[in-house]
């Protein structure tokens, strides 16, 4: 499947998917709702995420772009500091 047809799926233009692909950009909850129907299946067990990260998932899914964003802020910081790279 190419990007044109991925982003058929899931609502969006080739740009966005190339932009997912190169780390710069994320879906939206309700594209990923979409592909999930579009392709028959949950998003969760292709990823192969337990229930304890699909709930916390879903919750971050939820959050407005600019609390996502804060979120991440303190994920990457945290990562930073276990990497020793803060």
């Amino acid at each position: 499947m190419d990007q044109a047809e991925f982003a058929a799926l899931a609502g969006t233009s080739r740009s966005t998917i190339s932009r997912l692909e190169n780390d710069r950009t994320t879906l939206r909850a309700e594209q990923i709702a979409r592909l999930e129907s579009e392709l028959n299946l949950s998003i969760h067990e292709a990823l192969q995420i337990t229930a304890l990260q699909r709930d916390w998932l879903g919750d971050y899914l939820q959050l407005e772009e600019k609390q996502r964003a804060a979120v991440d802020e303190i994920i990457t910081a945290t990562v930073r500091a276990i990497k020793g790279l803060a």
